[in-house]
């Protein structure tokens, strides 16, 4: 993850930082703490800039902010109702504003030329997600570049998607999305050697970091030994999670809802490998380490018996 920078690393600073924004702003549930989340409004517009799909977090939460206001509003709690309607319309007008601007400075500055005509409609992705393994399409991006006009390459991709729909059928589409989902979250390594062949280092004997390249590296002596090591923890992480359902709290819920949208998310556009997981790790680390107690506890109260 970290020899490879790209959009997906980028962003993980900025996933971590609203996150935190918001948890701060929960557990103080003071006037002043939504300023906090104001804050938090900007990295999402900074988070959109780099990788939009990385807010998916922010719509849950929306969401459960949303059910919690209609619960207060039941409960006649007004207090936490107006709290957490200034709280998240404060986090949606500083999102608004910072990525109104930011759209403005990019479209007035000359330093990079760019060629609008080129842009890919998000029809495109959800095409390409359909072919394979749901994975890059070269062949589709070839054709988006033989268009210049954004319309044609909105025809192209909707006529693709709907023949591609069609030869799978209903029960064809139901048997490749469980496919593309196995290859979306099964890689503990997250697409490690899939999109990491193209690192070329010679392993020289004198180097320090020696060991180092040997772990990682694609030519590497311990590679394989890396790749064993990152599948058990990523399968433990997810047991974790998976184990740690008896955990019921706000955030949560948060945590759980960002996930199945991340999930939906890369099911719907261009997936096919767990190198997309990366943006979400944020979200799966803090939640695999607060359901970990609860996991722990729940193997303790099944195996009970083995201790008579």
């Amino acid at each position: 993850m970290i020899i490879v920078p790209y959009s997906d690393t980028w962003v993980l600073p900025l996933v971590s930082s609203y996150l935190l924004c918001y948890v701060i702003a929960q557990r103080q549930q003071r006037m002043s703490s939504i300023l906090i989340m104001g804050l938090g409004g900007i990295l999402v517009a900074l988070t959109y800039f780099i990788k939009p799909s990385a807010i998916v977090p922010v719509v849950a939460i929306i969401l459960i902010e949303l059910l919690g206001m209609l619960r207060a509003l039941y409960l006649k709690q007004f207090k936490i109702l107006i709290y957490s309607i200034s709280a998240v319309t404060l986090m949606l007008l500083t999102m608004f504003v910072t990525v109104t601007y930011g759209q403005q400075q990019i479209n007035k500055q000359d330093y990079i030329q760019i060629r609008k005509g080129d842009n890919m409609p998000p029809i495109h992705f959800i095409s390409m997600g359909l072919s394979g393994d749901g994975g890059y399409n070269p062949k589709d991006n070839i054709e988006m570049a033989k268009r210049s006009a954004y319309e044609d390459k909105v025809t192209y991709s909707e006529n693709i998607l709907k023949q591609r729909l069609a030869k799978l059928g209903i029960f064809g589409y139901l048997k490749f999305l469980l496919h593309k989902h196995n290859k979306n979250t099964s890689d503990g390594t997250f697409a490690w050697l899939i999109e990491g062949h193209f690192i070329q280092s010679k392993l020289d004997k004198q180097d320090k970091s020696r060991f180092f390249k040997n772990l990682v590296y694609p030519k590497g002596k311990y590679v394989a030994d890396f790749r064993y090591i990152a599948q058990w923890i990523w399968i433990f992480i997810l047991g974790l999670m998976a184990f740690g359902f008896n955990y019921h709290h706000k955030l949560a819920q948060v945590l759980r809802l960002s996930i199945i949208g991340a999930f939906v998310y890369l099911l719907i556009f261009e997936g096919g490998r767990s190198r997309y997981l990366i943006q979400f790790l944020p979200v799966i680390f803090i939640l695999a380490t607060l359901s970990s107690s609860y996991t722990v506890n729940l193997f303790k109260r099944t195996f009970a018996w083995m201790r008579i």
